[in-house]
């Protein structure tokens, strides 16, 4: 995971910057033996893929093996300027990677009868609204597939230094100026726009917003306490700062919570990986 500006992040397709002698925090088992040559080819990559781009100020690494954590690794600072080393407990922004708690969260619900993933979401959100008719088609299955026809991304206050948790509010609401692109369902574009107005399905449906859906139903039974979404600023703890250009910005913040919001460390999303190769379980904990 890499502290990069959001914005350099969507552009770039390979890790950041880290000189070979930069700090290195790790944590290791004895199973972690039988990887010795795949946990030194790992660290030799991404070392030499850090060097080669200037911005990236940290990597976190995890790696899973079954059911146990068998290599978990911190690189560089998760602060520049204040000379703080990275750690396998620093916070970074995972963003799309969140998209997979949305999808979990579309089949908690449709599980628990509280939507069904083939209803128009205008019948959960009496007050959404678009252009034309089409968009009283949009269900929740295409809000979560990438297939709803909504615009794209909603660029309003996607990308903060302050919370705006009215951000999926805004965008439902900004949605009435628009048209659909496409009948939903027909074809399949990546749309953030989806995932965010789902905040708002879970939120008409659970009475909590989706941050506290999140963390209350997955996070907190899955034992993700290191992970949860930037609702306000924290006032203290270990999260990764972005750095452009040799500059370090301050805590960035993506209020689409939904799109790309999570903050977490490797050992935390590793148990939601275990949760799902065991079958929605993880500890006897079903989620």
């Amino acid at each position: 995971i890499f502290p990069i500006c959001r914005r350099r992040f969507l552009q770039a397709s390979a890790a950041g910057a880290l000189l070979p002698w930069l700090p290195a925090c790790s944590e290791s088992s004895d199973a972690s033996l039988r990887f010795t040559d795949t946990i030194a080819w790992g660290r030799k990559t991404l070392r030499e893929n850090m060097q080669a781009a200037p911005d990236a100020a940290a990597v976190s690494v995890a790696l899973l093996w079954q059911d146990q954590i068998v290599w978990q690794e911190a690189f560089g600072f998760a602060s520049l300027t204040e000379s703080r080393p990275a750690t396998i407990h620093t916070r970074f922004n995972v963003g799309s990677v969140s998209k997979v708690l949305a999808g979990l969260c579309g089949v908690m619900l449709h599980e628990a009868g509280l939507i069904h993933l083939d209803t128009p979401v205008a019948e959960y959100l009496p007050r959404f609204r678009m252009l034309g008719s089409g968009y009283r088609r949009i269900t929740s299955r295409h809000l979560l597939s990438h297939s709803s026809g909504l615009p794209g991304t909603n660029v309003r206050g996607v990308f903060t230094f302050e919370p705006f948790p009215a951000y999926s509010a805004d965008t439902e609401a900004g949605l009435a100026h628009f048209h659909i692109k496409h009948p939903p369902g027909q074809t399949a574009v990546y749309c953030n726009d989806g995932f965010t107005l789902f905040e708002q399905v879970v939120l008409a449906v659970t009475g909590l917003t989706y941050p506290e859906f999140v963390r209350t139903r997955i996070l907190e039974p899955l034992g993700m306490h290191e992970s949860g979404f930037l609702v306000q600023r924290p006032p203290a703890g270990d999260f990764a700062h972005p750095v452009l250009n040799g500059r370090q910005y301050p805590l960035e913040i993506v209020n689409a919570y939904a799109t790309g919001g999570l903050s977490s460390t490797p050992g935390d999303m590793l148990k939601l990986a275990r949760m799902f190769i065991e079958g929605g379980t993880l500890a006897g904990q079903r989620i």
